[in-house]
């Protein structure tokens, strides 16, 4: 596959009243795709530095929605690359998790092509879905330094999202035996038609290919999207299996499904905003 390529004018640096230089991009995805998004440095960090690419969760969600992630990287001096992600290959009903493992991936050389990020230290975070996909570009490339994830799941889409539901119909007082419906015949049916995207993907395999990646598995502690505690063992376990000696598994407390701030795991006090309102369907 092809390295990064920057298309069209070359970008513009710019300084921000908040001390971060903002450089807007363009470079090739996975299968050629032109993917656009945003680099964010620390203004007058000496490098080179470490640097770090976003993978986002679910759905076609804009950079936007990981500003206040990309800020936090950038102001502690690592150089940090969000993008929009794909709506070509990737749909409500389709999933390709090797396909946006590429998009991560051509992510990573755009920013080890970079004079002030150290080409040895540019790793991947992910988030939710980015859970699944950061280290299955990991396992690919001995190019990824590191993997930071939140809010990733141990098990497979089909089960999380059982998982996920029955968490919510209980929250909102609906009985037992409905909720066994969903988790039990409903879920069978779902993965029967073929319909629900990427339903039996393991991320188990993948986890034991990271014998050497450092990682940093993070959940928050009122996570309702995917079950923590069963993930970070999930993790913990797989990682241990691989003899990877590089890891560590941790939980934000008070934190979401995001790791912002909430008092239960179904409000977000703690943002981010997006659009000047706060997102309360972050996935």
């Amino acid at each position: 596959m092809a390295g990064p390529l920057l298309l069209l004018a070359a970008p513009v640096a710019y300084a921000g009243e908040d001390g971060l230089v903002r450089q807007e991009v363009t470079f090739r995805g996975g299968s050629g795709l032109v993917l656009h998004g945003s680099v964010l440095s620390k203004d007058g960090a000496p490098g080179p530095g470490p640097g770090i690419v976003l993978v986002g969760g679910s759905g076609a969600g804009p950079r936007e929605e990981y500003r206040q992630e990309a800020e936090a990287f950038a102001r502690a001096g690592i150089t940090t690359l969000v993008y929009d992600k794909r709506t070509v290959g990737y749909s409500l009903l389709h999933r390709d998790f090797g396909l946006l493992a590429d998009d991560a991936l051509a992510g990573v050389r755009l920013l080890q092509s970079r004079s002030g990020v150290n080409p040895r230290q540019v790793g991947l975070w992910g988030f939710s879905e980015g859970g699944w996909v950061a280290p299955l570009a990991a396992s690919r490339s001995a190019d990824v330094a590191f993997v930071v994830t939140i809010g990733g799941s141990g098990y497979d889409p089909l089960r999380t999202q059982s998982w996920n539901l029955t968490t919510h119909l209980r929250h909102r007082g609906v009985g037992g035996p409905f909720r066994r419906i969903v988790a039990g015949p409903t879920a069978q049916f779902m993965a029967a038609t073929g319909l629900f995207p990427a339903a039996g993907y393991d991320p188990v395999p993948v986890l034991e290919r990271l014998h050497r990646t450092p990682v940093l598995a993070l959940w928050g502690d009122h996570d309702t999207q995917v079950p923590p505690e069963e993930s970070a063992r999930i993790f913990r376990e797989a990682l241990a299996r691989a003899g990877n000696r590089h890891v560590v598994i941790g939980f934000v407390a008070g934190g979401a499904h995001n790791g912002h701030r909430t008092t239960d795991g179904f409000d977000r006090i703690g943002g981010p905003l997006f659009h000047g309102k706060k997102l309360v369907g972050l996935r």
